[in-house]
């Protein structure tokens, strides 16, 4: 299957986006109100807990153009809506603008990034498809990374770490009538994890 939208596909595909950036909206405004609520703090104030859902996005979305904008549009949204309901709230004023904007580009890269693997994973039959499964694994397990290793919250993780050991495995066994060596995203999921790893310390780092 290719990402070339059909005529009778095209309003189906495409609103899927506008879904995706109105549930971005709803990831923003989540990530300010559940604030300060551990049960569900991490969930949603964290890159894991962002961009997963991109990943839920490409594999919703039929054809692989309007899925990968679909991830951009939700990124765009997420952060649109955090930052209006902190601003409404007047806890940033507007000293925090830079910080939206790096957030926003970061968004802008990694959506339809993390999308890409989604749709790799749920409708490619070869060696994207082990990429993709990789990819979203590897991202929680950077976030496992960064809460040990950078932030030396080893509680949270080692459930990170849990969650992306689990994910990986549930993503390898999917479809795996269908695919080969069904293993072959652990073989690569180590250094697709470094660099999403120390893209995050880059980033996280000059931010905070």
């Amino acid at each position: 299957m290719n990402g070339v939208v059909g005529e009778l596909d095209a309003p189906r595909a495409w609103g899927g986006v506008a879904s995706s950036l109105g549930f971005g909206l709803l990831i923003g405004v989540a990530t300010y109100v559940l604030h300060g609520f551990s049960l569900f703090e991490r969930a949603t104030n964290s890159v894991t807990g962002w961009i997963l859902w991109t990943s839920v996005a490409g594999a919703a979305v039929t054809h692989l153009l309007p899925a990968m904008t679909a991830g951009a549009a939700m990124m765009v949204g997420a952060c649109l809506g955090y930052y209006a309901v902190t601003a409404a709230a007047d806890l940033f004023g507007v000293g925090a603008l830079p910080t939206a904007i790096v957030w926003l580009g970061v968004g802008i890269v990694t959506g339809p990034a993390m999308a890409w693997a989604g749709w790799q994973t749920r409708r490619s039959p070869g060696w994207r498809r082990h990429v993709g499964v990789a990819m979203i694994g590897g991202v929680v397990l950077a976030e496992a990374g960064w809460m040990g290793f950078i932030l030396g919250y080893w509680g949270e993780a080692v459930g990170f770490a849990v969650l992306g050991v689990a994910l990986t495995v549930a993503l390898c066994r999917y479809r795996s009538r269908d695919v080969r060596r069904w293993w072959l995203p652990f073989a690569i999921i180590l250094p697709i994890t470094g660099a999403m790893l120390a893209g995050e310390v880059l980033v996280l780092g000059t931010l905070l």
